[in-house]
């Protein structure tokens, strides 16, 4: 599991106390770009974000963040979540999240 301290040194911005959302946008785009996840990967998120390993995306959001990378196994299967760090709104957004 990463703590908020750590993942804020990966990010470049203190995220303690933000929680991760994903929008109806997010869902739509995962489903029509990633047609292999379903409902119940979408519900893993949590455990993604809990065990998987995080790092600095390649890609920068519309706010100039770089974009969080998160690699985990969870029930076998390996998923790869990119969120976006909104500062104003105290969350990770998700942007997208498929299996590797």
């Amino acid at each position: 599991m990463r703590r908020p301290a750590a993942v804020s040194k990966i990010a470049g911005v203190n995220v303690r106390g933000f929680k991760h959302a994903i929008s109806n946008q997010a869902v739509a785009h995962i489903r029509s770009r990633h047609p292999n996840i379903g409902a119940a990967d979408i519900q893993r998120l949590p455990a993604i974000v809990k065990t998987g390993k995080v790092k600095l995306g390649k890609d920068r959001g519309v706010n100039g963040v770089a974009r969080l990378v998160y690699r985990a196994t969870v029930d076998g299967v390996k998923y790869e979540y990119i969120g976006e760090v909104r500062r104003k709104k105290q969350r990770i957004d998700a942007i997208t999240l498929y299996r590797v």
